[in-house]
């Protein structure tokens, strides 16, 4: 990760870490200075071969307009009323 931050001339905005010098790596001597999410997905061998190694991309989860707190709200609702289905939805 440490050639991704902007001090390596990466796009990632990063601080150093109060106890960078017991650090085993440059990647645990900043942090993010941003929240950022890892994913990982599989792809076909012919999907494979129209990205690049390391390449980024972004993602969505579609929302409706609705906030993320919302949409995992009702996400957590549906899952625990899947279980427990004598249970009244008061939520």
């Amino acid at each position: 990760m440490a050639r991704l931050c902007a001090p390596f001339g990466g796009p990632l905005p990063v601080r150093p870490v109060a106890s960078a010098q017991a650090a085993a790596s440059p990647d645990e001597q900043y942090e993010l200075l941003t929240p950022r999410f890892v994913g990982r997905i599989a792809l076909t061998p012919n999907q494979s071969l129209s990205v690049l190694a390391g390449q980024r991309g972004v993602a969505a989860l579609p929302t409706s307009g609705r906030s993320i707190a919302g949409v995992l709200r009702t996400r957590v609702s549906h899952w625990l009323l899947s279980r427990t289905p004598d249970v009244p939805d008061v939520l």
